[in-house]
């Protein structure tokens, strides 16, 4: 598939536009369970756990206030990510 036939957003919203409830429901599912950053997006979208944002909060403040004393690099893609 070229760039210019990627499927954007609009394609893809339509085509979910068409789909049962259950069938998204499955789609969602299997997106959570495919990797922990899904499952910690759906988790803080929808408040599940007690400290939905901490892990977000941590990636910020050691961005914010980096440690100089370790040798700890900070990843600026990571924490836009984080902030979204």
């Amino acid at each position: 598939m070229t760039a210019k036939n990627k499927p954007t957003w609009k394609n893809i919203k339509s085509i979910l536009a068409e789909k049962e409830e259950l069938e998204l429901l499955k789609l969602i599912g299997d997106l959570y369970s495919d990797n922990t950053e899904n499952e910690s997006f759906v988790n803080s979208r929808y408040s599940i756990t007690e400290n939905n944002l901490e892990p977000y909060k941590s990636i910020i403040s050691d961005a914010l206030y980096v440690d100089i004393y370790k040798d700890k690099s900070t990843k600026l893609s990571r924490e836009k990510k984080a902030i979204a």
